[in-house]
């Protein structure tokens, strides 16, 4: 079962028109839990906006103070303030490849930030998280870097299902999957888990 709240780029994605702020709520969400992320993005809101002017206008520490609570606020800053600029420049209207490559450009954004976004907004993309790629490593699904293991996951999942099998993915990961102390016992999945099998029916604390 998928709960919205455990998803903060899926609660802000209702209104797609405004993707400037899933692609905020995902670098917020870098390297932190959705309560962190939730609990910055709120504070970021309520002290300056959520809008690229209000951020570029706004002095770089309060900007970091008010995303404290992610972590790593420094070069989340840096970030946001990088992504605003490119926003006022270009005011885009949908996320374009060309919109993609630019933003790539910008240190903290990379392809999962990329995908998720596009995922939210409805184009047929599965991101991979540091949760989906442990569950398909044990699962052995993929290898490699990030572009192939999305292409083995693409081969698994229509087009229709990615973004909601990213989500059950990740929450999978997160609740029985997990990189310490996996529940293998609970696990659906467990005859077909490589990892557990390798090792001898349960697998260690890796990431």
């Amino acid at each position: 079962m998928i709960r919205e709240e455990e998803f903060a780029a899926l609660s802000v994605s209702r209104d797609k028109k405004e993707f400037f702020k899933i692609l905020v709520t995902v670098i917020l969400s870098q390297n932190t839990n959705e309560t962190n992320t939730w609990r910055a993005y709120n504070r970021l809101k309520e002290r300056i906006g959520v809008t690229p002017q209000a951020l570029l206008e706004a002095p770089i520490q309060l900007v970091e103070e008010a995303i404290k609570p992610a972590g790593l606020q420094r070069s989340k800053g840096r970030a946001l303030k990088s992504v605003a600029r490119i926003f006022m420049k270009h005011k885009p209207s949908e996320l374009t490849s060309e919109l993609k490559e630019e933003l790539l450009r910008v240190k903290g954004v990379g392809y999962k930030t990329i995908d998720v976004v596009a995922a939210m907004l409805g184009e047929p993309v599965l991101p991979i998280d540091t949760h989906i790629r442990r569950v398909s490593r044990r699962l052995g699904i993929g290898g490699g870097g990030y572009k192939n293991l999305q292409q083995a996951l693409h081969k698994l999942f229509r087009p229709e299902r990615r973004l909601e099998a990213h989500l059950y993915l990740i929450a999978f990961g997160r609740r029985i999957c997990r990189a310490r102390n996996p529940l293998c016992d609970n696990c659906p999945l467990g005859e077909m888990c490589e990892y557990r099998m390798m090792r001898g029916g349960r697998p260690t604390g890796e990431e």
